[in-house]
């Protein structure tokens, strides 16, 4: 199983996987032949996702102002509503080192979304130097907060020691505090910790049922390991059907090196298949799609 998704990331923070967009999952929900791809819809940092509400709507400058007043006097909602609008550049000018000391105020005030985005910063030196460290830090800060991505992002570092030691049980530990409340990239890096036994013993079932999981909120890898596993048998039964239509649900939601190997697996299976298991599988991506994950054919959890 593990050699059957190694050309894919395994365990991912935020700044390298996100759920698929509305915007991907619109539209008419047909899905391309196995010989043509889909549009790509590309990977963004979490940093620009968690600015996506700021983007909404302009902010007028008496806007902007009252904030102003607000965060001086000390409130960090306005503080933290200030980092987002100097990242963005919604407003104001666009100031990563602003948005760092708008984030900072509010973090030292307990804003978790505040730490969160510190220590994305950090991690990513954007506004301030790069400091995995103090990333670490802000996040379980943000962590015992019970923010979710924060969680994540901790896991995830003390999965690959990254300002902190190397820690596998400690990393799955936290992935379990944001899945369990349904956070979709920790589901996803919960069933990669299960599918290699990193932190946990190795249990393919809990593997699947937490792919299935991330799959269900339309986390692009956790629908490309679903499609891989249904193909090869792997914790499930073999389904050439089920694995093809997870690869075309998946396509767009990957990387454009992902997608080029997705294609020539969807074809290899398309080859391999009846015409009429083929139109089944189409169709089932399709609603698939249309019903934002929810009926994909797989069992009830």
């Amino acid at each position: 199983m593990h050699g059957s998704t190694s050309s894919l990331p395994t365990v991912v923070n935020s700044s390298t996987l996100r759920a698929r967009t509305d915007a991907g999952i619109q539209g008419s929900g047909r899905i391309p032949p196995a010989n043509r791809r889909m549009r790509t819809i590309p990977l963004v940092l979490a940093l620009l996702l968690a600015l996506a509400p700021v983007a909404d709507a302009e902010q007028s400058e008496w806007q902007v102002n009252r904030l102003l007043v607000r965060a001086q006097r000390g409130d960090e909602n306005a503080q933290a509503r200030l980092g987002q609008l100097y990242a963005a550049g919604q407003g104001v000018e666009h100031d990563e080192a602003e948005a760092a000391r708008w984030y900072r105020r509010a973090a030292v005030q307990g804003h978790r979304q505040a730490q969160h985005m510190l220590g994305l910063m950090h991690a990513s030196g954007t506004g301030v130097p790069r400091d995995n460290e103090a990333a670490v830090h802000w996040w379980r800060q943000a962590a015992n907060r019970g923010h979710l991505a924060a969680q994540n992002d901790l896991g995830f570092a003390y999965s690959v020691g990254r300002g902190v030691e190397e820690d596998d049980a400690t990393a799955v530990r936290w992935y379990i505090e944001a899945a369990e409340d349904g956070f979709g990239p920790a589901q996803y890096n919960l069933a990669v910790s299960y599918a290699n036994g990193n932190g946990v013993a190795q249990d393919v079932d809990e593997a699947v049922r937490w792919y299935r999981r991330a799959a269900a909120q339309g986390i692009a890898l956790a629908q490309h390991s679903l499609g891989v596993l249904y193909a090869s048998g792997a914790g499930v039964p073999q389904d050439d059907a089920h694995a093809y239509m997870w690869l075309a649900v998946a396509e767009t939601g990957l990387t454009a090196d992902a997608q080029q190997r997705v294609v020539r697996l969807r074809e290899e299976i398309a080859d391999r298949m009846p015409f009429d298991r083929w139109i089944e599988a189409q169709n089932q991506a399709t609603t698939c799609l249309t019903s934002r994950f929810a009926d994909c054919g797989e069992p009830a959890d």
